[in-house]
């Protein structure tokens, strides 16, 4: 049932793992493996050839993984400078 709780919140791995913590119950053990781990080289390529226009990469839980130069000037955030963890649009908006 929490991994459908989960689901329909559309909660990341990680976040998933909390759940179960939270609920007194052994987490599944395939959340480490569904990490994130960036962008391809392609993806970034994309994004900067976007430029001027602003564009961003978020997941579904509003993380932001990628954006342009443009996207920072647009929202006022220099996101290099933000820690990985506090990347959220619904956060930092």
């Amino acid at each position: 049932m929490l991994r459908g709780v989960a689901s329909a919140l559309q909660c990341s791995p990680l976040e998933t793992h909390h759940l179960f913590v939270l609920a007194g119950l052994t987490p599944p053990e395939t959340w480490q493996g569904m990490v994130c781990e960036g962008i391809s080289p392609g993806t970034r390529q994309m994004l900067n050839s976007l430029m001027p226009q602003p564009a961003s990469i978020k997941r579904p839980n509003f993380d932001i993984v990628a954006w342009n130069d443009s996207f920072c000037r647009l929202v006022g955030v220099d996101f290099t400078t933000v820690p990985e963890e506090d990347r959220n649009c619904i956060y930092l908006y």
